[in-house]
């Protein structure tokens, strides 16, 4: 038998605080890590060799648990692999003032933090330590990905939020104690040299500007940054006991399913508390959970009730490509354990969920599955052309599948995407690039248009998402400015771009041409504050999740520090994408990212045995003056940068 995989686990839980520090005690962190090395140990315990550290009260100090990232623990050179990393934190959460160095990067000039227990310590009326700063575990984090390839970090605090098998329980038994894991603010701004024994004040000295690392990993935070995490009369933190439900239920769930089956089960017991996940450097939120076994096909949406709202939803908005017009609704079949018991249909759809309305007399308690079945937004129309014998491939095998992103048609006109066919050869290409992006051969026809049709569907829903908008918003778009800097090879400012259409001329180095450093600000003109997500739409047909800002009024931030735009493999000219999802509410993320795919290959499909396809108003600034607050909307704005290398016509 192979030798089991390591998984290394840091379990904090801080209870009680230092005597002297005034921190009020909470009730359930040492039961919250109690029951998470319990769910490690009995569920997971068969598939990894197990590794956990665990940390309650005063050994949580900030220099053990900083000590404990590094060769105490996680980092220590122990010659066993490190597979899956996870670090779990309940206690309380707070804010401080952070280094005025950081604050291009947040503009409130505002932290969050993990209160340790000698956080708060006082001597003579002086506080003596400090909290474990977003910065300082972005730091600590970066450094793990070095060395593993999956890193999850879960955070029971407040503040948490920056740094379809039914629950069977009553929930209504479950009572909220008024006991937030959160204490007061630090008011004094922090020094840069006390950030991780100097870490950023060592790099401000070396490179002459500030860099926060960013390692792939995968935030589960209790709450989004304005909320409080409360604790249960259970004496458990909500979200820990809520999380740990869901995945004693379900052991192999995707981070996307268990992020939506948590916060529904949160849902059940307050509508104050959301938790939140964030991946950050491309971590693959479709993964199952600490990567253990392989995830189960769930339908792609889930129906809810939410009791505050009075309202049915389903987590399908614009971005998966439902109309935002009301007379245009969304239709969907709803399954309960995979028995089909009804419809619904959207009557007002957002960003990324929708509110429906059922067929059906649907129990309030229950979570329900939802297929869409119908797509009244404009498709995603991709043209055909080739000999008589591959249209007709291609028509015979429409007859078993329906489309939902795309359609094809022979005589459409400027379609970004072709399907070239032939008796035996399917090519896919990208007309506005000239690039092939794959080519099927071989005659196994449920295969060949399973693939096919696969690529269509992301393709399409790719472009989708790119061109998407909210013609309804009532924000000004053009009040939220791209500040795109451009540096030269010595990063010496060379100008700045503020419209959302760029060419770049990239200077000739060799038989090359040299990439062009830049970095990429946002500007908040409107009079409230609104969330940000950027987002890059890769060559490679990938969406990646780049950065999150809640935007103050009139504030600019820093959202893409010391990047290039280069031309590779023989370019001459290439287009970047940049998109910002902005609106009065913060969309979940990670939800909207897509894989990248490897594009240029050539597969073969032979035939083996008979199967068959299965389917799978703008607000004028004349009334800026009187500040009217626009809630549940959102709108976007695309940066469109070209690059061309020098002397190219």
């Amino acid at each position: 038998m192979a030798d089991k995989k390591n998984l290394y686990a840091l379990l904090v839980g801080i209870q009680n605080y230092h005597p002297d520090s005034g921190v009020k005690s909470l009730s359930g962190c040492e039961k919250d890590v109690q029951y998470m090395a319990k769910l490690l140990t009995e569920y997971y315990g068969d598939t990894y060799e197990l590794h956990i550290a665990k940390l309650l009260n005063e050994a949580a100090t900030y220099a053990n648990i900083i000590d404990h990232f590094g060769k105490k623990f996680l980092l220590k050179k122990d010659q066993r692999s490190r597979d899956v990393i996870l670090f779990y934190y309940s206690g309380h959460g707070s804010r401080e003032k952070a280094a005025p160095e950081f604050r291009e990067f947040y503009p409130d000039g505002m932290g969050e933090t993990i209160v340790c227990y000698d956080s708060r310590k006082t001597e003579n009326g002086r506080l003596t330590g400090f909290d474990l700063a977003d910065k300082e575990l972005a730091a600590l984090i970066a450094a793990l990905e070095k060395v593993c390839p999956h890193v999850v970090v879960i955070m029971d605090c407040c503040h948490s939020g920056g740094g379809t098998r039914e629950l069977e329980t009553n929930e209504s038994e479950v009572q909220i104690l008024d006991t937030p894991r959160q204490i007061a603010f630090r008011e004094s701004p922090r020094e840069l040299k006390t950030y991780l024994k100097g870490f950023y004040a060592r790099q401000l000295k070396k490179t002459g500007r500030i860099a926060i690392p960013a390692g792939r990993h995968i935030l589960l935070s209790a709450c989004s940054p304005t909320q409080q995490a409360f604790e249960i009369s259970t004496k458990q933190g909500l979200f820990s006991s809520r999380l740990i439900k869901v995945l004693l239920s379900e052991k192999s769930i995707t981070y996307a399913d268990l992020f939506v089956k948590t916060r529904l089960a949160m849902r059940r017991i307050t509508s104050n508390q959301d938790p939140q996940f964030e991946t950050v450097h491309y971590f693959n939120a479709q993964a199952p959970f600490l990567n253990a076994g392989t995830a189960e096909n769930h339908p792609r949406y889930h129906v809810f009730y939410e009791e505050n709202e009075n309202k049915w939803w389903v987590n399908c908005g614009a971005v998966h490509g439902l109309p935002t017009d009301e007379d245009r609704p969304g239709q969907f079949v709803i399954y309960e354990k995979e028995k089909k018991i009804g419809q619904a249909q959207t009557t007002r759809v957002g960003i990324q969920k929708s509110e429906i309305r059922p067929d059906f007399p649907a129990i309030p308690q229950k979570v329900y599955a939802a297929e869409l079945i119908s797509l009244p937004a404009p498709p995603v129309f991709i043209k055909t052309e080739g000999s008589q014998v591959g249209l007709k491939r291609i028509a015979d095998q429409l007859e078993q599948y329906t489309p939902i992103h795309f359609r094809l048609d022979a005589e459409v006109v400027g379609a970004r995407f072709l399907v070239k066919a032939e008796a035996e050869a399917i090519e896919l290409r990208d007309r506005t690039r000239d690039l092939l992006i794959r080519r099927i051969e071989g005659t196994d026809e449920v295969r060949v248009f399973k693939d096919l049709f696969e690529w269509l569907e992301h393709l399409a829903e790719w472009e989708k998402t790119l061109h998407i908008q909210n013609p309804h918003t009532a924000f000004a778009p053009e009040d939220l400015v791209f500040h795109l800097s451009i540096y030269d090879h010595n990063h010496t400012p060379v100008a700045t771009h503020t419209s959302d259409e760029v060419t770049l001329i990239a200077p000739k180095s060799g038989r090359g041409f040299r990439p062009i450093p830049f970095e990429l600000r946002l500007e908040n003109q409107t009079e409230q504050a609104l969330h940000c997500s950027l987002f890059y739409f890769s060559p490679d047909y990938g969406l990646h999740f780049v950065d999150y800002r809640l935007l103050p009024p009139h504030q600019k931030a820093l959202v893409m520090p010391e990047n290039t735009f280069e031309l590779i493999d023989g370019h001459t000219r290439s287009v970047e994408l940049l998109k910002v999802f902005a609106g009065t509410e913060k969309m979940d993320d990670f939800l909207l990212e897509m894989p990248m795919r490897e594009v240029g290959q050539t597969v073969q499909y032979v035939p083996t045995r008979e199967t068959t396809l299965t389917q799978s108003k703008a607000i004028s600034s004349v009334y800026k003056d009187k500040k009217k607050i626009i809630a549940n909307d959102w709108f976007t704005k695309t940066l469109r940068v070209e690059i061309v290398g020098e002397g190219v016509v």
